[in-house]
């Protein structure tokens, strides 16, 4: 859902899934440069479809994935057709946040893996109400200045130079059939956090449009901060 007042197509958040390997990746694009949503895109999109495992190849996994998402990124943007001043922008990179989990099945239901660069945030709710989150744990922690996910310089700098891996964080743990999984950018996240209603919104997750007009009131409330909102709902029947 994009921010109040904005159309669908400014929506700079990306959600990627790929269902063969039980993988899923949420960013969120920094609105302060240029293409963030392209470049949120090719980052989830690296991320579930890569060939590194999240369990055994952690480090390869984050350089691999930068590196391919980079092409991705720098060859889906027409750079000679920009305006000046786009141009000069444009050159600072792009950001954005990420975070990517990847389940395996076990005899009593499923291990997981997951990595998170930011403020993007997965939390494992308990039947009675309970979760745990990841990787952050209060709504004291959210910030104007998250660590983002980079892409290098755009053009002239060419699209092969050596990446830099951001500060990512890793976590694991088991989901089973009593659990369900969120996975929310800042906004909801946060709002998750300090209201609670994990519940509320699980109930409206088969109606789009429901869920909508549900965030938009606590958006109108100033419940919700306006932003780009993205959240993913995983459960296991």
């Amino acid at each position: 859902m994009s921010k109040l007042g904005n159309s669908e197509a400014d929506c700079e958040d990306s959600f990627n899934s790929n269902v063969r390997t039980l993988r899923y990746a949420v960013a969120d694009g920094a609105s302060s440069s240029l293409f963030s949503d392209v470049w949120a895109r090719a980052i989830t999109e690296t991320t579930v479809f890569g060939t590194q495992d999240f369990f055994t190849e952690p480090d390869k996994l984050i350089e691999n994935m930068i590196q391919k998402a980079r092409l991705v990124w720098y060859e889906h943007i027409n750079w000679q057709s920009l305006p000046w001043f786009h141009k000069n922008k444009a050159i600072a990179g792009s950001h954005s946040t990420l975070l990517g989990v990847e389940f395996k099945k076990e005899s009593s239901g499923y291990s997981y893996s997951t990595f998170a660069v930011g403020d993007t945030v997965l939390f494992k709710l308990q039947p009675d109400g309970t979760y745990e989150s990841f990787p952050l744990t209060s709504p004291k922690e959210f910030n104007n200045t998250p660590s983002l996910v980079w892409s290098g310089k755009g053009y002239p700098i060419p699209k092969n130079v050596r990446m830099i891996s951001p500060k990512t964080v890793w976590a694991s743990g088991t989901f089973n059939s009593s659990q369900c999984i969120f996975i929310a950018t800042d906004a909801v996240a946060k709002w998750l956090m300090e209201y609670g209603k994990f519940n509320e919104v699980r109930n409206l997750m088969y109606d789009k449009e429901k869920l909508r007009r549900y965030f938009t009131n606590e958006i109108n409330s100033k419940k919700m901060r306006n932003d780009d909102l993205t959240l993913v709902i995983l459960s296991l029947k």
